[in-house]
């Protein structure tokens, strides 16, 4: 799995994701980078992401290791980005576990990135 991370003109940090997905691999990326995009909104872009070999408990336990990392970045938001339905589907379950664990930070899940920016730069 490859994460490559930008920030593009509108101070949006994207982390586009490709490849088979670990989350292991995505827990050490936030825990790296997590502190540099408190007061950034975030997209994760899962386009390029091979969900074939995850399942609903990988997300439930992905979902609760990454709950800490909610509280620092308190009331921001965080897109989800993934084209084909296997993927939009895991993270569209993703997210409802953040709302279940009461995550201190929203997410949203979309099909593209132009929706995602859109949802961010809104107040709603």
């Amino acid at each position: 799995m490859q994460i490559n991370t930008i920030e593009s003109e509108d101070s949006i940090i994207i982390n586009n994701v490709a490849g088979e997905v670990k989350f292991n691999e995505i827990t050490g990326y936030f825990n790296k980078y997590n502190n540099e995009w408190v007061g950034k909104p975030v997209i994760w872009n899962f386009s390029e992401a091979d969900f074939s070999n995850i399942s609903s408990d990988h997300l439930l336990q992905f979902s609760k290791k990454i709950k800490s990392f909610s509280s620092s970045r308190r009331e921001e938001r965080t897109a989800i980005v993934s084209s084909d339905d296997l993927s939009f589907g895991m993270m569209r379950m993703f997210e409802v576990f953040a709302e279940i664990d009461s995550f201190d930070n929203s997410f949203h899940h979309f099909r593209a990135i132009k929706e995602a920016k859109k949802w961010l730069k809104s107040k709603e």
